[in-house]
């Protein structure tokens, strides 16, 4: 068997074989408390390993990250391989042998069994899976559409969006004064209305150097006088800067948080086109696609 067709076959049975069983019957079981839903958290209680596992819904196939060891991770025939001790023909062995129901070698029914028998726990930390894959995947849709790029936002400085109602939080305007993470190499405070504007500057302008607030378009006096006492609790070499909208009502928050502090020097930047920073990026992410488009009607004539 060539190399080639080996992993086709290893692929093709990988698509069917359910890898929750399969930890199952190996004695892993669900724990009590769910730390994450997009991980399917399995532990084997008489040893302590603990295995994270996240389907790829369009595949139909499974793959496992060792909780403990980063590098113990694969699919389900890697997870053959390492753990058994076993080749790469002989890890496909044992996936076709799984799955036929004339093998009743010990291990293939004890699989068989635990899939066909599965603990209600289990199944129910299976549908909570799939039901938070199918919410990120359509926050990260909504968030294309947004013109954010999912694979390039950063969650360590904005947060985790993986559900549309956390979008809520990028979009809507804020209730009070609102942050994003700040990091000891920031060296600029932006001041935009809502976490999206933010966004929007830190993909032109911001250079991973950048903490936000979020003021919201209309602030109130109890947000404006946050804004005073943090502006007046800079660290030293922390310039400010006011990325407002460039209408209007952009430039007239731009002066009422100036009035708060008149004697610290505020930069104003405001985007090329469009209203808000925001603007700016969904306006570039509609650029980029048509250019894209372009190029693949070019490349098919």
């Amino acid at each position: 068997m060539t190399e080639n067709i080996r992993e086709q076959m290893i692929a093709s049975f990988e698509k069917t074989f359910d890898m929750p069983a399969f930890l199952a019957a190996r004695g892993f079981v669900v724990p009590a408390t769910e730390r994450d839903a997009l991980r399917l958290e399995m532990t084997q209680p008489a040893t302590g390993e603990t295995v994270l596992l996240q389907k790829d819904l369009a595949a139909g196939s499974w793959t496992y990250q060792n909780a403990l060891k980063p590098e113990d991770r694969g699919s389900p025939s890697q997870y053959i391989e390492m753990h058994d001790r076993v080749s790469r023909d002989q890890s496909l062995d044992r996936l076709i042998g799984y799955s036929t129901e004339r093998n009743f070698s010990p291990d293939a029914t004890a699989y068989r069994r635990a899939r066909q028998e599965k603990a209600p726990a289990l199944r129910d930390a299976e549908n909570r899976h799939t039901v938070a894959l199918l919410q990120e995947k359509a926050a990260q849709r909504l968030l294309r559409e947004y013109g954010v790029q999912p694979a390039q936002l950063e969650s360590g400085r904005f947060g985790q969006f993986r559900s549309p109602s956390d979008l809520d939080r990028l979009v809507a305007e804020p209730q009070g004064l609102e942050a994003s993470a700040f990091r000891p190499t920031d060296r600029k405070l932006v001041f935009t209305e809502r976490a999206l504007d933010a966004i929007g500057y830190e993909r032109t302008s911001g250079g991973d150097r950048a903490c936000y607030m979020y003021t919201g378009s209309n602030p109130s006096p109890e947000t404006l006088r946050k804004i005073a006492h943090v502006v007046a609790e800079l660290p030293l070499g922390m310039s400010v800067v006011l990325a407002f909208g460039r209408d209007e009502r952009g430039r007239e928050l731009a002066e009422r948080l100036r009035a708060l502090a008149p004697s610290l020097k505020m930069e104003r930047e405001s985007p090329q086109f469009g209203a808000r920073w925001a603007d700016q990026m969904q306006v570039e992410q509609r650029h980029a696609r048509s250019l894209q488009r372009s190029s693949t009607r070019d490349l098919s004539r």
